[in-house]
Formats: structure tokens, C-alpha cells, sequence
């Protein structure tokens, strides 16, 4: 889950080097245990569970 009170959370994602459109956000991802997890385009998800809302 994404987490912020701010007006622009998009400033805290972080682009992961080498890997185009694939960021990290450990300051807006909770539960803590999530912290490290990449965000992806949905689009690359192949053969994986997966819920949207």
C-alpha cells in the first residue's frame, strides 16, 4: 500500500538505475516488510498473482 499526506508523493519515487520505468518508493510503502519491493508497469506482470482496486 502507498502511503503518503502529501500533495505530490510522486517525488518520492526513486528510479532503480539501469532498470527503465521500475522505481522504488520505500518512504510510501507500508508495511515496513514491503519497503524494498519495485514498482513495475502493470503491463510486465507475466504469469503472477496480482489484485488491483
Amino acid at each position: 500500500m502507498l502511503v503518503s499526506n502529501q500533495s505530490d508523493p510522486e517525488k518520492y519515487l526513486k528510479p532503480v538505475a539501469g532498470k527503465p520505468q521500475i522505481f522504488l518508493a520505500p518512504e510510501l510503502i507500508s508495511p515496513a516488510k514491503f519497503k524494498n519491493m519495485k514498482l513495475i508497469p502493470f503491463y510486465k506482470l507475466h504469469d503472477a498473482r496480482y489484485m488491483t482496486y
